[in-house]
């Protein structure tokens, strides 16, 4: 009874979670909690005489070996929001709040009056931040993200390009 009530707790929760962003399903595995083999099969009688008998098990029933989460890419869908994030694959934005360090797929995201990028709980997005040119340095450690209002960047001229193609051989 144990079982089907946790089941049924994993499925009430997959349909009050349909419509929470960045959340995906979860699924309940049974495991057997003991399983005897009374008496084996039997092969089919010789000159189609008869079918053979399958082994008989009796057991004790089952028990939630674990709940697991999709932890797989969602659909991508477009917000209009600019702060907003999606996810390819199977990894987490990384946040810290109040001292600890939290994981989310959750991508709705805004910028905190110090233009501190964070989630809708407060928590702040953490990851390098780019130099004047443009450059990661992945050594570092890892800050909060910013994207600072009003600033802007000098444009520079495209020095180089490369077009790569084929052509059809009708022309």
């Amino acid at each position: 009874i144990e079982a089907n009530q946790t089941y049924l707790n994993v499925v009430g929760n997959n349909v009050a979670n349909s419509n929470t962003t960045g959340y995906k399903a979860q699924s309940a595995d049974f495991t057997d909690l003991l399983a005897e083999q009374i008496a084996g099969a039997s092969a089919p009688l010789p000159g189609g005489q008869g079918a053979g008998i399958n082994p008989i098990a009796v057991g004790s029933g089952v028990r939630i070996g674990s709940v697991s989460n999709d932890q797989s890419q969602g659909s991508l869908l477009q917000t209009n929001q600019p702060t907003d994030v999606a996810i390819q694959g199977s990894g987490f934005l990384v946040a810290q709040q109040n001292g600890q360090t939290m994981y989310t797929r959750d991508g709705h995201l805004t910028l905190d009056a110090n233009g501190d990028l964070g989630t809708a709980t407060g928590g702040l997005i953490q990851g390098w931040m780019a130099n004047a040119q443009g450059v990661l340095n992945t050594n570092a450690p890892t800050g909060p993200v910013s994207i600072p209002t009003g600033v802007t960047m000098g444009a520079q001229a495209t020095t180089a390009l490369t077009l790569q193609g084929n052509l059809p051989a009708w022309s």
